[in-house]
């Protein structure tokens, strides 16, 4: 996890405001969920055994 001190959070929201600054943080923060998910999915597609798939019957 990134930390910020204070002072540069102060300069932040007095440069670019407060929307862009919670925008940005909240975007770090799903940025890193997605991250897991796609390891988690990536893991379990790889220990689950393949299944034929019903729609496809050739």
């Amino acid at each position: 996890m990134h930390i910020i001190d204070s002072s540069a959070v102060v300069e932040l929201l007095a440069n670019v405001g407060f929307p862009i600054v919670v925008t940005f943080y909240l975007l770090l923060r799903i940025e890193q969920r997605i991250e897991h998910l796609r390891r988690e999915v990536t893991r379990l597609a790889c220990s689950s055994p393949k299944k034929e798939d019903p729609m496809h019957d050739d």
